[in-house]
């Protein structure tokens, strides 16, 4: 892993900016420190890699991931309240 990487991480790490991880031994695709997403500086936007999307009805084959996004609703102010779940 080269430098830049590694300080990037140092430094989303300081920040707090890491807001998602794989679980050790769980990282498909190799990211450093198993980070799975990261948010701005603001805080108020957040990227990831993992696709629980996918995984949300049962229709797609699986629904495990829809308590991601039922998680995500009830951090949102009136969220829960808005959930169809």
């Amino acid at each position: 892993k080269d430098s830049s990487a590694s300080g990037g991480t140092v430094l989303l790490e300081a920040e707090g900016r890491v807001v998602l991880r794989y679980i050790r031994g769980e990282n498909p695709n190799g990211s450093v420190a198993d980070i799975a997403g990261v948010s701005n500086a603001a805080g108020n936007v957040v990227g990831f890699m993992p696709h629980p999307e996918r995984y949300a009805d049962p229709l797609t084959g699986s629904d495990v991931g829809a308590g991601f996004f039922r998680s995500i609703a009830g951090w949102i102010p009136g969220g829960a309240a808005r959930s169809t779940t």
